[in-house]
């Protein structure tokens, strides 16, 4: 198993929607909806993580990333909003580590991450006081 660490960042508000200058309702939303069209093996599951998860993501910056997971889902081509070229989806999932406590959660990459490389966006239910006090966040991939 691998273990990365890093820091939590504050998000744009996009994925969630909460960016009011944004041009789009939230792009996980957006992306939720465009996903139920397809006929892919992966959409079904990848439909089934988006509904357990809060619409938006943590964002999580490292010094250095050695390896991305290989990606569990991949979702190819996924036309979200008319205004964006198609882009690949990729799910994966992770155990996350916050102040002593474990999370279920998921690794969640398109093509257009705002933060950089040095960022991974997170997928994970709604938890209560997640940026309180967090100056350290784990994630464990398994190999």
């Amino acid at each position: 198993m691998r273990e990365l660490v890093g820091t939590y960042i504050n998000g744009r508000g996009i994925a969630s929607g909460q960016n009011i200058p944004s041009p789009w309702k939230g792009t996980l939303e957006l992306q939720q909806e465009a996903i139920k069209e397809i006929d892919h093996p992966d959409a079904i599951a990848v439909l089934k993580i988006l509904e357990t998860c809060f619409c938006g993501t943590i964002n999580i910056q490292f010094t250095q990333i050695e390896a991305r997971p290989d990606w569990l889902y991949l979702l190819p081509n996924v036309t979200w909003f008319k205004e964006i070229a198609p882009e690949n989806l990729h799910f994966h999932p992770i155990t996350m580590i916050a102040n002593d406590i474990s999370y279920k959660a998921f690794w969640y990459m398109g093509a257009r991450n705002l933060h950089g490389n040095m960022t991974a966006e997170i997928l994970a239910p709604w938890i209560d006081g997640l940026v309180v006090d967090v100056s350290q966040i784990k994630i464990q991939l398994e190999d």
